[in-house]
């Protein structure tokens, strides 16, 4: 589920530092060291190397994970590292999900979550079962992922991590959300958001504004949804996240359409587009230019709104997004705009 991931970054994601920068520039260096010491006795050095890197290479270096976390699970393996192990292919597991090879990363993730289970390591459990519900989310396996979830905060709870309960809370409403089960999905986007608040935790908390928002529009409550995106909006602002800001600001959009106001839409949908293509959030940009379409449809402005909803359709269709089929339909049963005449 890219929108749910994208969204939980560090305030100032995107804009690298000094430690950024040498990481970048060294990268190359330290993953021979990785496969070097994994393969020449030193199996301990290769392991503590490969988890100091998980999250810079998780922020936009899938391969390069993948290459050193295998090199990692070869040398926990070698000595029988069964926790070493059952971490590294929770890793392995999350770098996999990013280059979409979901078989593969199924199996690493269930051997984790067996592993953790043997180990008597609920959080470590949790975080194996929480990317396999994402990995059944991504493949459209929603009651398989539904499951996953629901166990995942089980495990969060015995465990005692009130954040990882809250993701899995998320993760949850979003995947009910595309089931249709708004009430259910509204009920743990709130849960969710509550724990974000008690636990400090900004941008988790505007992300699950922001779903609530979603929900809430779904439901018919647009002020209300209109409510939860602007304060969404004012969080992600202040955290500089312009993937955030584009989801805010497209339910905001989307809201003042709703509400009647097709000159508010374009206002907020203009700024989505802006924040989108700046963070690169292809699905905001498609749902920006998704929106812009129909601002401008409803202000009878139809050759833009026409370019805008094929501009979104070609994103959704490269996306291989579901709104794609919807698009599609919708603009094949749409008349051509009149023809100038004076």
């Amino acid at each position: 589920m890219p929108g749910a991931d994208a969204r939980h970054r560090a305030p100032g994601a995107g804009r690298p530092g000094p430690a950024r920068a040498w990481l970048d520039g060294e990268r190359a260096t330290l993953l021979a060291i990785v496969a070097e010491t994994a393969t020449d006795g030193w199996p301990s050095h290769a392991v503590h190397l490969a988890s100091i890197l998980t999250r810079y290479l998780a922020a936009g270096q899938p391969v390069d994970a993948v290459a050193v976390h295998g090199h990692a699970l070869d040398a926990v393996r070698a000595v029988g590292d069964l926790a070493g192990e059952a971490t590294t292919r929770t890793a392995l597991g999350v770098a996999l999900i990013r280059l979409s090879r979901f078989d593969a990363a199924t199996e690493h993730l269930s051997c984790a979550a067996s592993l953790f289970a043997d180990l008597g390591d609920p959080a470590g459990e949790a975080r194996a079962v929480t990317n396999l519900g994402v990995v059944a989310a991504r493949l459209s396996m929603h009651p398989s992922a539904v499951a996953s979830f629901e166990h995942a905060i089980r495990l969060w709870r015995q465990a005692g991590d009130q954040i990882g309960e809250a993701r899995a809370l998320n993760l949850l409403g979003l995947v009910e959300d595309r089931m249709g089960r708004y009430g259910p999905a509204a009920e743990h986007q709130q849960q969710s958001l509550d724990l974000y608040r008690e636990t400090g935790v900004v941008l988790g908390e505007a992300s699950a504004l922001t779903d609530l928002g979603i929900v809430e529009h779904r439901l018919g409550r647009i002020e209300s949804a209109a409510e939860y995106h602007g304060r969404a909006l004012a969080l992600f602002l202040d955290g500089h996240d312009r993937t955030g800001e584009a989801w805010a600001r497209n339910g905001l959009g989307e809201a003042a359409l709703s509400l009647g106001d097709p000159a508010g839409a374009l206002t907020h949908h203009v700024a989505a587009l802006a924040a989108a293509t700046i963070a690169a959030a292809r699905d905001q940009q498609a749902r920006a230019h998704h929106g812009l379409g129909d601002a401008h449809e409803a202000l009878y402005n139809l050759a833009p709104a026409g370019s805008h909803l094929e501009r979104a359709l070609a994103i959704y269709a490269e996306l291989g997004m579901p709104e794609a089929d919807h698009l599609r339909a919708r603009l094949a049963a749409r008349p051509a705009a009149p023809t100038q005449r004076f």
